[in-house]
């Protein structure tokens, strides 16, 4: 058994802990004859509804199919029902938001192909694996206690807890 797990995010700033659209993708594979058979999977959207929202006739369509270029082009019918986005939706960017879902899964499907060896192009084969990464964040702070200040507390550090 083969099991890939991904999550993305797009939000305004890389920082931002507001996403636009968040996806979180599982799939269980198997390998028989040389073909990776899809033998569970969950697709998780956020941010096209006021709930986090799954996939499910997606899930159910992909079960029990092999995985290639062809079940990727039918599977964008089902994603499409399952993730209805009114035009007139709350956040606006009704187009863009309805772009994100499916690229998501994109992205996340060469993924898996890729790394069960099933060849995608070059193009997407040089940029599937790169996560943009920072450095851990690290601070420190300072305190400076002025001699005779008659402001306390006001003006006067309070070391918190």
């Amino acid at each position: 058994e083969l099991e890939f797990v991904r999550a993305f995010k797009q939000s305004r700033r890389r920082e931002d802990d507001i996403a636009i659209v968040s996806a979180g993708f599982r799939v269980v594979l198997e390998q028989t004859n040389n073909k990776y058979l899809v033998k569970d999977v969950t697709l998780s959207y956020g941010g096209l509804d006021a709930v986090t929202k799954e996939a499910t006739k997606t899930a159910r369509f992909l079960i029990g199919k092999e995985l290639n270029q062809h079940l990727l082009d039918q599977s964008y019918h089902y994603l499409e029902e399952d993730l209805p986005l009114p035009d007139d939706a709350i956040g606006g960017m009704v187009p863009y938001r309805r772009t994100l879902s499916t690229s998501f899964w994109y992205k996340f499907f060469m993924f898996v192909q890729k790394s069960v060896g099933i060849p995608v192009s070059q193009e997407i084969s040089d940029v599937i694996d790169i996560i943009p990464s920072r450095p851990l964040t690290s601070a420190i702070q300072t305190y400076h206690h002025p001699k005779g200040s008659k402001k306390f507390p006001v003006g006067e550090p309070t070391v918190h807890v």
